[in-house]
């Protein structure tokens, strides 16, 4: 009896374990870990015998060209090359990765740049493979596909970004900004209202790196302000920067009486016309100063066209960060600018 009884247990047991693996079929992605690596880099896998000459000069033509709306020289992204062997555990769970592999193999003999893989050693990444029996086709790939390539790893930056800002999304600062505006916009919770107005609002983050033996102050800002729509004209290049100027003279002061913040119109202003969605939005970049003191930086605004209110709502972010390299933030400033929409 003891031991039909331990049977029928164990028979029982067996079920409920068959049951449940139908129930839950087994994920091999559930063990991976998160994809991790500084935003804006891609690592770069690839033979040592190819760092120097064509195919790395291509490459950094393409991952590292210069931002020109900067006002120290930066590259639009960074390379971190290693070879396949150097590939291992931690490189591989980086977030963006492009595999290159030049040679007479049979696999290489037609070039070509592979279909995107995701989640293959850790959650959140995206793989690229280039293949090319030889270094002239590779470089030839790279001209056809790069700006492709280049596009991809910037969209997963700014994937992984949003996707932050918006767990870490402030709706306190979200409710004030749709009653004094009518939009929503991923603020993080460590921002502060630095103004509000009937058409302007001013959202501010202050951190401090440490750097050269001391702390130094960063400050990343957000304004967001409307005016009504009159015509097209509102989206000339000019146009937009006097509104910008005339905005942030009337709002946004510095410490130094009789300061405030201006464009600086002689960087390298790069601006562009685009689609969001259904929005039509003129992205604009260059760089501000605080006029009669000393500060100044990256900025990006936003220009777009609320149809339902007739208006135009402007979303501007900027960067004080004078000890160190700007792109790092700048890129965290268009992620929450990016992440607008209009109340209903």
């Amino acid at each position: 009896m003891q031991q039909l009884l331990k049977i029928t247990v164990w028979s029982l047991l067996s079920l409920m374990i068959f049951t449940s693996c139908e129930e839950t079929p087994y994920n091999p992605k559930e063990f991976l870990p998160k994809a991790k690596g500084d935003m804006g880099e891609v690592v770069v896998v690839m033979d040592k015998n190819y760092w120097q000459g064509p195919v790395m000069t291509k490459l950094k033509a393409v991952f590292e060209k210069e931002v020109m709306s900067l006002p120290q020289p930066e590259s639009l992204m960074q390379m971190s090359v290693i070879t396949a062997e150097g590939f291992g555990k931690g490189t591989n769970q980086h977030h963006s990765v492009l595999m290159i592999e030049i040679g007479d193999s049979p696999a290489n003999k037609k070039p070509y740049i592979s279909e995107k893989r995701e989640d293959i050693y850790a959650i959140g990444q995206i793989i690229y493979t280039l293949r090319a029996p030889n270094q002239a086709a590779a470089v030839e790939l790279l001209e056809q596909g790069g700006e492709f390539l280049l596009n991809e790893y910037l969209g997963q930056t700014n994937d992984i970004l949003k996707k932050k800002f918006k767990a870490q999304r402030s709706e306190k600062i979200n409710e004030e900004l749709g009653i004094t505006l009518g939009v929503n916009l991923d603020i993080p919770g460590n921002f502060i209202i630095a103004a509000n107005y009937n058409d302007f609002i001013w959202m501010k983050q202050m951190r401090e790196r440490y750097a050269d033996g001391q702390d130094h102050e960063i400050q990343i800002g957000v304004m967001c302000y409307s005016y009504p729509y009159t015509d097209s004209l509102a989206f000339d290049l000019e146009k937009v920067l006097d509104k910008r100027d005339s905005t942030t003279k009337k709002y946004v002061s510095g410490f130094i009486k009789g300061s405030y913040m201006k464009t600086e119109r002689a960087y390298g202003i790069e601006s562009v016309d685009k689609m969001i969605g259904d929005k039509f939005v003129k992205e604009t970049r260059g760089v501000w100063k605080m006029q009669n003191a000393f500060m100044g930086g990256p900025f990006i605004s936003i220009t777009t066209y609320d149809e339902k209110k007739q208006r135009i709502v402007v979303l501007d972010g900027y960067v004080y960060a004078p000890h160190f390299r700007k792109m790092e933030y700048l890129r965290e400033v268009e992620a929450i600018l990016y992440s607008f929409n209009f109340n209903e």
